[in-house]
């Protein structure tokens, strides 16, 4: 009769190379990343987020949109992935998009986005690290264009707030929570720099918001963990006054100058 393969050994972690080791550690013997790393005890998984900015570009007005380029970082603890006790000389696991392929990641998508999309190719921008004790940083870098809803009531001297939206997709709040980092959520580069705005200032905050559809999620109608880091901006008015509002009031002040010329002075009316 046909018997169950067994899963590889474990034991003397240390005596394999990184490739060789993981892919025990991660065999479908005994790792299933279709499945939450809490599916046994049913408790919630918390997945704490950060981020790192180092452009933002305003579209114009009528666009309603903004271009982002960041960096986002998710951390989560997986106790199917530590290996302490198997490997207790090796301090770190890094891989990249080979890994990512082989564990569970949560599954987040941006509310309010346009179009997105990593920079540069999978395996370039996408690291992931485990650590003895089962915690997993998922870092990649993206660029997101995505919808701002602008007020220009007061244009040009308007102030507007956009914010980026991120939202579980798969899982409802009740098994997966999205928080911010305790330490620097979100940082801003050094080099940062807008054109016609400037950043004002910037907060995140945390929310659960209800999907309504059914067939659009996996986990059905209910409350989706959300997290949302908000910028206001500043409408920068002197490209506005220099180019626009001055020479235009010159150009009224200067055709009151013929009311005080004389009737039949041609010449400096077609002048002027």
């Amino acid at each position: 009769s046909d018997t169950a393969p067994q899963c590889p050994s474990l034991t003397n972690g240390d005596t394999y190379t990184q490739s060789e080791f993981l892919s025990r550690l991660a065999n479908e013997c005994r790792y299933d990343k279709l499945l939450l790393p809490t599916y046994k005890t049913n408790n919630v998984v918390y997945v704490h987020a950060s981020a790192y900015v180092y452009f933002i570009q305003p579209a114009e007005a009528h666009d309603l949109n903004f271009k982002l380029h960041f960096l986002l970082q998710l951390r989560w603890t997986d106790d199917r992935l530590a290996y302490s006790l198997h490997s207790p000389k090796r301090t770190k696991i890094i891989g990249e998009n080979d890994l990512r392929q082989r564990i569970w990641v949560p599954h987040l998508y941006m509310s309010n986005e346009q179009s997105s999309s990593l920079m540069g190719t999978d395996s370039k921008d996408v690291l992931i690290s485990i650590a003895p004790d089962g915690e997993v940083v998922f870092s990649r870098r993206l660029q997101a264009v995505l919808y701002c809803w602008m007020n220009l009531q007061k244009f040009p001297f308007d102030d507007q707030t956009c914010s980026m939206n991120l939202e579980s997709w798969k899982y409802n709040a009740s098994i997966l929570r999205l928080m911010w980092e305790m330490d620097n959520p979100v940082r801003l580069s050094s080099e940062l720099h807008l054109t016609e705005y400037s950043l004002m200032d910037f907060w995140t905050n945390e929310s659960v918001v209800r999907g309504d559809i059914i067939n659009m999620r996996v986990g059905g109608a209910g409350n989706y963990s959300a997290l949302k880091f908000t910028f206001k901006l500043g409408r920068e008015v002197g490209y506005y006054l220099m180019d626009y509002f001055i020479p235009s009031m010159m150009i009224v002040a200067m055709s009151w100058v013929s009311f005080w010329l004389h009737a039949d002075a041609s010449p400096p009316r077609i002048t002027l």
